[in-house]
């Protein structure tokens, strides 16, 4: 195989950690198919791009065998490579044609564009939704715009055959889980969890990973009673150090004021990869997030704790009686607790059962999120055949961007 690098495969991070953390290890195991790909990757947020920076794991990984682009150079690069790139990948919120993202693909006139997870997280697991139906499921992208979405698991083809073209739906699994890049990452990031052993002073680490309330998700009131229960929890456990992980978007100042006031000092409020905190991890305690899984590949087992409201989510299932659950408890990836007392008893049967809790769990994400590696053996020959049309606006678009960029910088 000629391995000159000409062919560029060019992935975008729009608004989210989570972006990267699925997209380097997919990029990853293309790199491991030994196909002649160059790997860049563009950050369309400065914002998001020094949270990486802080994250220290996959932007730092990546950098082994990638490079780095920021907006403002974004114009600039494509006049040089355009025609070198020919596979873009894009998170897989809707895209439409005046989106950077399709201008940027429509420049590249032989680029076909794959549309990635957001993030490891489940996003079904019943044959149609329970809550929305009609116009609500309308196509919401353009279907010129890209050519492949990709998935994580088969539970997730009815909620996207309903938001998208049925024949451009691909599993690939989560190329996050395979143990081969998590050997990987926690070899190359064990250094950065030297404070935090130093800290621990030999106690056992519990991981809890939270997130903000935002309306949809979370409500202010349950968030607050979730944060003062987990804090009165591992008051009442002192025999763990404790290893806050926050959601990038969340603010710590509530957690660090209960904290205070409890007077426990046993704690760490870290912005390291959830994959290299759980390798310390005897158990984690998550709120309603793909942390579940994550700590589960990365040999931890996990609890979950949250407070699903009445109005529901197309992200939950609806029991028979009314209520709410994860689909991570549904298919039997954690352990599920909603009051204080059930998050105490789910504790206590980790410190006696953790090794069968975790086999359990462990092969339950074997079959949720089994790899599929014909997609990306298949990359090669399966590049778009004939040269898309190159709109004057794509250019303009991307050169507005560069410019108000560099502006901002």
């Amino acid at each position: 195989m000629n391995k000159t690098n000409n062919k560029i495969v060019l992935g975008i991070i729009h608004s989210s950690l989570g972006e990267l953390q699925w997209l380097v290890p997919h990029f990853y195991a293309l790199k491991e198919k030994d196909l002649g790909y160059k790997f860049v990757i563009l950050f369309f947020s400065k914002k998001v791009y020094n949270k990486a920076l802080r994250e220290h794991a996959h932007l730092n990984e990546f950098l082994r065998f990638g490079s780095v682009l920021q907006k403002k150079s974004l114009f600039g690069f494509l006049l040089i490579n355009r025609k070198k790139v020919e596979v873009i990948y894009k998170d897989f919120w809707p895209i439409y044609r005046s989106s950077l993202a399709a201008a940027i693909r429509f420049c590249c006139t032989k680029a076909m564009l794959n549309l990635y997870p957001h993030s490891n997280a489940i996003y079904s697991i019943a044959q149609r939704l329970s809550k929305h139906a009609g116009d609500d499921l309308s196509m919401k992208h353009s279907a010129e715009t890209f050519d492949n979405l990709l998935i994580n698991t088969t539970y997730d083809e009815h909620y996207w055959k309903e938001r998208v073209q049925p024949e451009k739906i691909r599993i690939v699994g989560s190329p996050a889980y395979r143990p081969n890049w998590l050997k990987r990452l926690n070899e190359h990031n064990k250094d950065h969890l030297d404070k935090i052993i130093d800290a621990a002073k030999g106690k056992r680490v519990l991981i809890v990973f939270t997130r903000p309330p935002d309306g949809a998700f979370l409500d202010k009131s349950d968030y607050e009673n979730l944060i003062h229960t987990i804090v009165s929890v591992v008051e009442e456990t002192r025999e763990n150090f404790v290893v806050f992980k926050q959601h990038p978007r969340e603010d710590s100042s509530y957690l660090k004021s209960l904290l205070n006031q409890a007077g426990f000092k046993d704690f760490h409020i870290s912005e390291l990869n959830p994959f290299v905190l759980c390798s310390l991890g005897h158990v984690s305690i998550n709120f309603w997030s793909s942390t579940i899984t994550d700590s589960i590949a990365a040999g931890c087992p996990a609890i979950e704790f949250f407070k699903y409201h009445s109005r529901g989510n197309d992200k939950w299932h609806l029991e028979e009686n009314g209520s709410y659950v994860s689909f991570y408890s549904k298919l039997e990836l954690c352990l599920m607790s909603t009051t204080k007392l059930e998050l105490l008893e789910q504790l206590e049967r980790v410190e006696f059962s953790r090794e069968e809790i975790l086999s359990i769990q462990q092969k339950n994400l074997f079959k949720v999120f089994n790899p599929n590696t014909e997609f990306e053996q298949g990359l090669a020959q399966n590049m778009r055949p004939t040269s898309l049309k190159t709109d004057f606006m794509d250019w303009l678009r991307i050169f507005t961007s560069s410019i108000k960029s560099t502006l901002s910088s």
